[in-house]
């Protein structure tokens, strides 16, 4: 097995303004996803709600 070192320059915590706006970047992504979620559980409900009902 080939263990390759760490580059830590290449590493997004390698320069502190890289740090920074990964973890704004982080925020907004989990912000996001929250935001996804609730209106996809939304929909989830409207479209429960609004499909016809296959009884006779």
């Amino acid at each position: 097995m080939n263990e390759r070192p760490i580059d830590h320059e290449s590493s997004p915590f390698a320069h502190p303004t890289r740090a920074i706006a990964l973890n704004h970047w982080w925020r907004w992504v989990r912000s996001g996803v929250d935001g996804v979620s609730l209106f996809g559980f939304g929909l989830l409900h409207y479209m429960a709600l609004t499909q016809p009902t296959t009884e006779a």
